[in-house]
């Protein structure tokens, strides 16, 4: 398994979506996107100042991490 640091950053309809829904469904949209490549979510945090999320996630292929970036941010763009 690769270990990787990730951090990320909500714009527009992300933020609006962020503040209707709460970041919940954001978090398990991440869980359900890397279980389907046999990864996990190892920590997940919301933060204050420039960047939004910061997280630690383990995927067993570096590229499979890279395809799933897309399906997590579709729902909140």
């Amino acid at each position: 398994m690769s270990t990787y640091l990730f951090e990320a950053n909500y714009v527009g309809e992300g933020i609006r979506g962020l503040m209707r829904e709460g970041g919940t469904g954001r978090r398990e949209a991440l869980v359900a996107a890397l279980k389907s490549v046999g990864g996990s979510v190892e920590s997940f945090y919301y933060t204050f100042g420039e960047t939004d999320v910061l997280g630690v996630i383990e995927v067993p292929e570096p590229s499979d991490a890279a395809k799933k970036t897309p399906a997590y941010r579709a729902p909140g763009q």
